[in-house]
C-alpha cells in the first residue's frame, strides 16, 4: 500500500473516532425518538423499560395510544405536498434569465431521472421523526461504452449511516472537512465483491467488522490548496483575472 493511502486511512480512522465520540448521545436519542414514533401496543416502545418490567411482572395491562405518529404524519404529508424546489437565479452581468431557465430545466430532468421524490420523502420522514435526514448527489457513467457521467440524486435510507465532521459551524454542514457514508454488507457478499481483501472474522473495532456483517464506507475529504489569482490590465484598460493554473510560462 502506498504511503499516501496509509496516511488517508489513518486520518479516516481518527476522523471516524471523533465522529463516534461527538454523535454518540445524538444517535442514541435519534433511535429512541424513532422507536417512540412507531410505538404500538405490541412493541410498547412508549413505556419506560423499568415501568414495563414491573407491569409485566404484575401481569398488568399496557395500552399504547400513539398520538405522536398522527402529528408526524400531518407534518410529513404537508412537506410532501409542498416539496422543496431548486431555483436558479442570474446573479451577475454575464448571467441571463434564459440561461437560468436552462439550468433549472436540467435540474428538473436530473430529479425526474433520479426519482428524487423518493429521496426527498425519506429525508423528510427521518428529519421530522428523528431530527435529521439526508439525500446524496452522485455521478455515474452513462453506460459501459463511454466516459460521460450523469448526475443522480440518491436516497439515504438510514440517516445514521452518515457521519459529518463534528466541527461544522453551519447547520447544513456545508463547511464540513470530511464525511462518511457507510452500508452494512453481508460478509459473504463482501468476500464475493472484494475477493482480494482479507477481513478477519472479528477485530478490535466491533464498529466495522462482525462475524456476519462488514461495514463498507465511502470516505469524503475536502482537500485545500493555495492558489494565486492575478489581475492583468489589457491594452484597452480592461482588467482580466487569471488563476495561476491557467497561466502558461514559456522559456
Amino acid at each position: 500500500m502506498a504511503e499516501k493511502e496509509k496516511d488517508i486511512i489513518a486520518r479516516a480512522q481518527d476522523n471516524f473516532k471523533s465522529c463516534l465520540d461527538w454523535e454518540a448521545l445524538t444517535r442514541q436519542r435519534f433511535k429512541e425518538d424513532m422507536r417512540f414514533l412507531f410505538a404500538d401496543s405490541d412493541n410498547q416502545d412508549q413505556w419506560e423499560p423499568s415501568v414495563k418490567a414491573r407491569r409485566h411482572m404484575a401481569t398488568q395491562p399496557m395500552i399504547t395510544i400513539n398520538k405522536v405518529h398522527t402529528h408526524w404524519l400531518m407534518i410529513v404529508n404537508q412537506m410532501k405536498e409542498n416539496k422543496p424546489s431548486i431555483q436558479v437565479h442570474p446573479t451577475n452581468g454575464e448571467a441571463s434569465y434564459e440561461a437560468a431557465q436552462i439550468y433549472e430545466g436540467l435540474i428538473r430532468h436530473i430529479e425526474y431521472k433520479s426519482n428524487a421524490k423518493v429521496a426527498y420523502d425519506i429525508a423528510s420522514e427521518q428529519q421530522v421523526g428523528g431530527g435529521i435526514g439526508y439525500v446524496q448527489v452522485i455521478t455515474k457513467y452513462a453506460d459501459d461504452s463511454t466516459f460521460d457521467q450523469e448526475i443522480f440524486i440518491k436516497e439515504i435510507p438510514d440517516a445514521l449511516s452518515v457521519y459529518l465532521d463534528p466541527h461544522i459551524k453551519k447547520r447544513d454542514g456545508s463547511d464540513a472537512k470530511f464525511a462518511f457514508i457507510y452500508e452494512d454488507m453481508p460478509r459473504r457478499e463482501f468476500e464475493r465483491k472484494y475477493p482480494n481483501v482479507k477481513v478477519p472474522t472479528t477485530n478490535g473495532n466491533q464498529q466495522w467488522v462482525t462475524k456476519d456483517i462488514v461495514k463498507v464506507a465511502t470516505y469524503y475529504e475536502k482537500e485545500t490548496r493555495k492558489e494565486w489569482l492575478y489581475s492583468i490590465t489589457n491594452d484597452d484598460g480592461s482588467v482580466k483575472f487569471m488563476r495561476e493554473s491557467d497561466i502558461t510560462v514559456e522559456e
